[in-house]
């Protein structure tokens, strides 16, 4: 039907009486596939295509081919499947644009051939486009930038970039892989087409030939490549292999005044239990208009058992919503599927060019010849029509009117039952209550409800069908899933931080006959009916999901989840400590020598206070143009360590400490410890001939880097590593003798008491040894004399005032005088 009008339509155009020169465009062959392979979208696996495509101009007319405007075709490409009975559109490509033409012979009649690749093609000629050329992503612009009615789209066209991810199959011809698998689609036919638009042939008129199609069988394996079967079905457009294949299928031609083409099939099959499948698509081949709805006519008496919609999904940018048509049943008018108008919403899932949607239901009403409606998304003209009108088999005829407003109330429960409800639609003498097949019960025909009180848990379809004497109505059905009642409450809690185990509890609904845990999608821990806790210790620090599912008589009920983060135990509180230092320098060298011992402290909030430390590493820095390092020692350690060591450079050391190698000893920290001693002098480039009083800073600091790596401040617990708070330091440098001393220490061991006042007075009246005279004033008036033993010991016993600096830690005397501190073995 189709080759002969566009044959006639195709050759000339009567104008005026006058005949009219014209091009014509049609796909004369669809001669080879590519397939690219896969990306993932949206958790689905989507496959592409392209399908190569030789054109003809059968007209007596040049037909343009110019790549640099508007004036040349463009190619679209599309995948289609037939299965039980149901044709349906499964891939849809980008088009292809032209950009030169060959001038091909033998394909169609009447070509001269030569000339190259050029700017038109000559009648009779054929120009031919590979796979590889028309699925190159950088040349395929959107359908929805063309007019397909008018040829005219905008040139250069506009094209948004190719999602992500999409980098295999962005713009080529897309199928999901559930629509390609002969598992799910056993029989299958599938079939490619191709379809040319240009602005001249369409001035022409000639639009009703430019699709071809061919049929592909489809690898199951690999890339899922095509195959073809057959040869090209030249100017059929793909919708005409539904009827090809299966020869009960009618196709109406819907033809839109100044506008363009549908193609409507439709196709009834009888069930032989009273009931029918009506199946319906309607194509658009070239109208711009486009539809927005369909309605098929029914009456009153008669049922509309179950329904359904299918459309193809618009990708790689393209501006259309994709919302399936909303579907509204009125008895005695018809069902009508439908989305936006033009007004609310542009870009609708309108049904435009070179797409197919499908329409179906099953009715308990026999087929009759009855007009349907397609409705047009876009305005025409002045006097244009807003819908069309055309025949097609719809629910007809003389029957029994099957029941009404069928319901099953059902859900999670503890006692399985199902309460049904119906309206009559007629007068009954019987109807039938079946469940899962097997008759229930057969009521009078006046019933309108039923209980079933012998339900099971599971899936279960009950059907309750009328009748009048032995005429049976349609039997109605109604699928249901009685669960068990779920549990509530279900919680996960991390109940002790420091432990990775996890409390799981939940209220039980019911009594079950069992309990499956999961943890991250594997079982866990299978528990009797009546438990409603669980403690899983074997968690590890990381986020879980955990699902609680019920079991009775086989049937779970709904799994109950909960989200936990389980985190580790919280970071040990230690405290490091850099003491303040009053130290003295010699004005006339700048050289003053001094020790400062550093500690540290665990905090007594600490879980497992008091916490056996393995190790530490410190890094300190100051100023390096007032102070150097000259050595360290942990003498001072109150546990001998197996490792210490250290580095010191301009204005910065770094210290590490291993107590033990073999973990046999540690270091308590309750109270604070003395961690090193740090031995320094001064720089004697920075205080040489300078008079006044220096004060600088004793700084802790991670990120040290003397030698190879950076060294960060951390107390090591086990073999976890505690970052400490910071206490930091000062030393005051007072210009006085450089020699280091302690204050009161006069007989140099490193304590201060009574032997040391003993030892002051032997070297005032007995002439006994005192090698560090600034250590015999220990009120530091620059004299060596009595006054020094009465203050020391009334410090000592009588709470007197605590003497001089350098007290405590060495130090250099911060007062100038003329005694001299010619050794003192304790500070180096």
């Amino acid at each position: 039907m189709y080759r002969y009008i566009c044959i006639i339509a195709c050759v000339f155009v009567f104008m005026a009486g006058v005949v009219q020169a014209q091009p014509d465009v049609i796909v004369g062959s669809l001669p080879g596939t590519n397939a690219y392979g896969s990306n993932t979208v949206a958790g689905e696996a989507i496959y592409a295509y392209s399908v190569a495509t030789t054109s003809c101009n059968i007209g007596d007319e040049n037909l343009d081919w110019i790549a640099n405007n508007n004036q040349h075709p463009v190619i679209a490409q599309d995948l289609w499947r037939l299965h039980d009975g149901r044709f349906t559109q499964i891939g849809s490509s980008w088009l292809k644009h032209g950009f030169c033409a060959l001038q091909n012979t033998g394909l169609c009649p009447g070509c001269n051939g030569g000339g190259g690749c050029l700017s038109f093609l000559t009648p009779g000629c054929a120009d031919p486009y590979s796979s590889g050329l028309n699925g190159n992503q950088s040349n395929l612009g959107p359908r929805s930038q063309v007019n397909a009615t008018t040829g005219f789209f905008p040139y250069p066209y506009s094209a948004p970039p190719i999602p992500g991810g999409q980098g295999t199959i962005g713009r080529r011809v897309q199928v999901k892989e559930t629509d390609l698998l002969s598992a799910n689609y056993p029989g299958a036919f599938y079939f490619v087409s191709g379809q040319y638009v240009a602005l001249d042939d369409s001035a022409a008129g000639n639009q009703a030939n430019n699709a071809s199609y061919r049929r592909v069988t489809v690898s199951q394996t690999g890339n899922h490549n095509l195959n073809f079967q057959g040869s090209t079905q030249m100017m059929q457009p793909p919708i005409q292999a539904w009827q090809d294949f299966q020869n009960s299928v009618t196709l109406v031609d819907v033809e839109v005044p100044n506008d363009g083409l549908f193609i409507a099939g439709y196709d009834v099959t009888d069930n032989g239990n009273g009931t029918w499948n009506y199946e319906y698509a309607v194509y658009n081949l070239y109208s711009d208009r486009s539809a927005n709805s369909f309605t098929v006519p029914y009456p009153a008496g008669a049922s509309i058992i179950t329904n359904g919609f299918q459309d193809y999904t618009w990708h790689s940018g393209e501006p259309f919503d994709g919302t399936d048509w909303q579907v509204t049943l009125n008895p005695g008018i018809g069902i009508t599927w439908a989305t936006d108008s033009f007004n609310v919403n542009p870009d609708a899932n309108a049904l435009r060019w070179s797409m197919m949607f499908n329409f179906y239901f099953t009715s308990d009403a026999p087929p009759a010849d009855n007009t349907a409606t397609l409705g047009l998304f876009k305005a025409g003209g002045a006097g244009a029509p807003d819908e069309m009108t055309f025949t097609v088999a719809a629910p007809s005829g003389a029957f029994l009117p099957a029941v009404q407003n069928l319901s099953c109330t059902v859900g999670a429960t503890s006692d399985p039952s199902v309460d049904l409800s119906w309206t009559n639609g007629a007068s009954y003498t019987a109807i039938t209550i079946r469940r899962n097949g097997v008759i229930l019960a057969v009521l009078g025909g006046t019933a309108t409800s039923y209980s079933d009180t012998d339900a099971s848990y599971g899936n279960s379809t009950y059907t309750v069908q009328a009748e009048d004497a032995t005429s049976p109505a349609a039997a109605i059905p109604c699928d249901v899933l009685i669960t068990p009642l779920p549990q509530s409450n279900f919680s996960c809690t991390q109940t002790d931080p420091d432990s990775n185990a996890i409390d799981l509890s939940w209220s039980n609904g019911m009594t079950y006959d069992a309990i499956t845990l999961s943890r991250n999608g594997t079982v866990i821990a299978n528990l009797g009916g009546n438990a409603t806790q669980f403690t899983d210790t074997a968690a590890t620090i990381s986020t879980h999901l955990y699902e609680l599912t019920a079991t009775v008589g086989g049937f779970d009920g709904d799994t109950q989840s909960c989200n936990i983060t389980v985190l580790p135990p919280p970071p040990l509180s230690f405290t490091i400590s850099a003491p303040s230092v009053d130290a003295g320098y010699d004005p006339a060298t700048g050289i003053g020598d001094f020790t400062a011992n550093v500690s540290g402290i665990e905090s007594t909030s600490n879980t497992g206070f008091p916490n056996d430390v393995s190790g530490y590493s410190l890094a300190m820095v100051f100023d390096g143009s007032l102070l150097v390092v000259t050595g360290l020692d942990d003498s001072v350690v109150p546990t001998p360590l197996d490792f210490f060591s250290g580095q010191w450079a301009d204005g910065a050391v770094t210290i590490g400490a291993v107590v033990s190698f073999l973990s046999t000893t540690s270091l308590d920290l309750t109270d604070s410890t003395n961690l090193a001693t740090i031995e320094f002098t001064t720089n004697s480039g920075g205080l040489i001939n300078q008079t006044g009083t220096f004060v600088t800073d004793l700084t802790w600091q991670n990120g040290v880097t003397i030698g190879t790596l950076p060294v960060d401040n951390l107390i090591i617990v086990g073999s976890d590593p505690m970052p400490p708070g910071f206490s930091n330091g000062q030393v005051t440098l007072t210009p006085g003798a450089g020699d280091t001393f302690v204050r009161g220490d006069i007989n140099d061991d490193s304590s201060i008491n009574i032997a040391d006042a003993v030892a002051g007075l032997a070297y005032l009246f007995s002439g006994g040894p005192a090698n560090c005279l600034d250590a015999v004033d220990t009120n530091d008036d620059g004299n060596a004399n009595v006054a020094d033993g009465v203050y020391l010991l009334t410090f000592l016993f009588s709470g007197g005032p605590t003497p001089p600096a350098p007290f405590s830690d060495c130090g250099s005397d911060p007062t100038g005088d003329s005694l001299d501190c010619d050794t003192f073995d304790n500070c180096g």
